[in-house]
């Protein structure tokens, strides 16, 4: 079985840096490209599972040497897995939505060219990751002379990182290629964010029309590096409106907000995972060892319920007061807001107090109360 699950892990390491360089070689386009990279999220959960399944064959004559390589691959996998995410990323923005960049950028990739990306990328490679790596890998070495099934639990810790940054990568990644790089709004949507840009002081994202849902006709979100907007409300909402909405997103990115959701997001699959391993760990002669697993689920499930709902309604005020206070127009802001509300999937929820938004009367209040203070502090 030991000779099994080393296959397994050697099989996942060279596929995935085997075929992203096959799929660059062949010249294949970056929609192909981003949907074939679906296997290496699958390819780290598998991963993990091995983990798992590791630490319930582990006992006190654990193979050293297996421990040994385990903790090698735990430490390398999830390193040259973001490299080439982030090597590769970097390279499609190159071939880019836009037709102009197509034209003018090569339709394939140059296989030496993409290892010395990887070899620079893993010299820039955040520093966080590569400590929190060692942190756990000499961790679970300290720990594996006296507790083998224990140690291994700590080695969950890189792949689970590495999991959930790839995720995001990959969703931000997939908003991107489904934009239309055609539309007729592109140009005063990306003269839009640059000015929203420079009035919070933030380096200029770029800007990318989305096709709208049926059900969720008026969207827009941002990251650092891009903000998305839903062609319906281009088309429909007043150049106001969509200031305020665009500032209001932009804000989120000013004061921290998206690092302070993927941090929780963050510590509750750590959690849960922690949890999970360490029940493995018990011997099967405890009897309370899947009710010690659902209670620590449910916990940490409670747990980032609560932090969700004491925190993320309070960043949405945030970024309502930020937007308000450069629009300085409360009517445009009550609109477009009440619009956005009125045309989504669960329009009557949206009245109600949600962990990720508060109501719409209360954000109404708040932003009243906002320009109240504003208009105060600006008389003589």
């Amino acid at each position: 079985m030991i000779l099994i699950l080393i296959f397994i892990q050697i099989f996942l390491a060279v596929s995935v840096l085997t075929v992203p360089q096959l799929l660059a070689q062949k010249g294949v386009g970056a929609k192909t490209y981003w949907r074939s990279m679906k296997f290496i999220p699958v390819a780290l959960i598998v991963w993990v599972a091995s983990f798992l399944f590791s630490i319930s064959l582990a006992d006190d004559n654990f193979d050293t040497l297996y421990f040994i390589f385990f903790s090698l691959t735990s430490a390398i996998f999830p390193i040259l897995t973001q490299s080439i995410f982030r090597a590769y990323r970097s390279d499609f923005s190159v071939l880019g939505p836009t037709a102009a960049e197509l034209a003018n950028s090569p339709q394939h990739l140059n296989l030496p060219n993409r290892i010395n990306t990887i070899i620079r990328k893993i010299a820039k490679l955040n520093w966080i990751l590569f400590f929190l790596t060692l942190a756990f890998v000499s961790t679970s070495i300290w720990l594996f002379q006296s507790q083998p099934r224990l140690s291994l639990t700590f080695l969950l810790g890189p792949p689970l990182l590495s999991l959930v940054g790839l995720i995001i990568t990959y969703r931000i990644t997939m908003f991107r290629l489904k934009a239309d790089p055609s539309s007729e709004h592109l140009d005063m949507l990306t003269q839009e964010v640059k000015d929203c840009s420079e009035t919070l002081g933030l380096p200029v994202p770029k800007a990318y029309v989305m096709p709208s849902m049926t059900t969720v006709p008026y969207n827009c979100f941002a990251h650092p590096k891009g903000l998305y907007i839903s062609d319906l409300m281009l088309q429909d909402f007043s150049p106001t409106e969509r200031r305020f909405i665009i500032l209001h997103e932009l804000a989120h990115i000013k004061l921290g907000h998206i690092k302070v959701r993927q941090r929780a997001l963050l510590a509750y699959v750590l959690a849960v995972a922690v949890i999970a391993s360490i029940t493995l760990t018990l011997g099967d002669q405890f009897p309370g060892k899947i009710l010690v697993l659902a209670c620590g689920i449910i916990l940490s499930a409670t747990g980032y319920v609560l932090y969700a709902k004491k925190i993320f309604p309070q960043q949405e005020f945030e970024a309502d007061a930020e937007a308000i206070r450069s629009l300085n127009d409360l009517s445009a802001a009550k609109s477009s807001l009440s619009r956005v509300v009125v045309n989504s999937a669960f329009p009557r929820l949206m009245e109600l107090d949600m962990p990720s938004h508060p109501s719409l009367s209360r954000r109404f209040s708040s932003m009243t109360q906002v320009m109240a203070d504003q208009n105060q502090a600006n008389v003589p």
